[in-house]
């Protein structure tokens, strides 16, 4: 009787824990639901670009209003100008992927294929999608690694704004050289870290557990304030073929995510602490 008892006592508290387990995640799903609604709500205030204006309309007086607005002065006539030149040139442009095939483009054309190419090689969507796992693999717990993914995405959003902030002061080449060498030696340090202290089989202690973790964030810093993927390319290509130069950025950036994602755990089972040594080589 009495072992009845206790199994049925413990059926009904691996039932509740399954039910809440189920619970928490539901909530957490439903959570992504609150950017989107973020997103929805700023892009009913969010107000035309001036170039969009130009280009649709020809309205110039609607575009200084807007420019004026944003800049908050009222010596914006140098910048409309050169909106309303370029709107004029993109419009005789009939065929700008064509042109960016050209001799004149092909550096535009390069910088638009590399640039997302090695930006995703330095292995930025493995933190982003497989971060829990990994965290969890190397000997923290279940809540424990979904918080750890936690951190670093507030490390990515502060050295986002950080980025912001800088990025004129300093410069685009300084933030990518900065940010290159803090990943560089971030995906060395993790690689031998895991090398020397997890091997192909076993645990690793909590503290070099927690040290991998500051050391990705360290990463994700990095890459948060080098992150000028769609920056730089719509800055080098003119008007005519900016919009065809932001596509193939767009394009790369997609195609690599889905083929590092595909790839990554197949790597990481075969040469396992030697994949974050190739991230960082690539980087190089």
């Amino acid at each position: 009787m009495l072992q009845s008892l206790r199994c049925i006592s413990k059926n009904t508290a691996a039932r509740r824990r399954s039910a809440r387990q189920e619970l928490l995640q539901r909530i957490s799903r439903s959570m992504a639901a609150l950017p989107a609604a973020f997103l929805t709500l700023g892009a009913i205030f969010l107000p035309e670009t001036p170039t969009f204006i130009i280009q649709r309309d020809g309205n110039t007086d609607k575009a200084r209003v807007l420019l004026q607005k944003v800049r908050g002065t009222a010596s914006v006539h140098m910048e409309l100008d050169d909106l309303v030149s370029g709107s004029n040139l993109s419009r005789t442009t009939r065929y700008p992927f064509r042109n960016m095939f050209k001799k004149k483009c092909r550096a535009q054309l390069l910088i638009a294929l590399l640039i997302p190419f090695f930006n995703q090689v330095t292995g930025i969507n493995v933190i982003n999608f497989y971060a829990p796992v990994m965290f969890r693999t190397i000997g923290l717990r279940e809540n424990a690694s979904l918080l750890s993914s936690v951190v670093t995405r507030l490390c990515a959003t502060f050295a986002n704004i950080v980025a912001m902030l800088l990025v004129d002061r300093i410069g685009r080449r300084k933030l990518l050289l900065i940010g290159n060498v803090q990943m560089i030696l971030s995906q060395f340090f993790v690689g031998a870290i895991l090398a020397v202290k997890f091997k192909d089989h076993g645990d690793m202690d909590k503290g070099y557990a927690y040290l991998v973790l500051i050391v990705i964030c360290v990463f994700v810093a990095g890459y948060g304030w080098s992150w000028v993927t769609f920056l730089i390319p719509a800055e080098v290509c003119p008007p005519e073929i900016r919009s065809a130069g932001q596509s193939i950025v767009v394009a790369v950036t997609f195609l690599m995510t889905f083929v590092i994602s595909q790839t990554f755990l197949a790597v990481l089972c075969h040469i396992k602490s030697a994949t974050f040594f190739v991230f960082g080589a690539w980087i190089c």
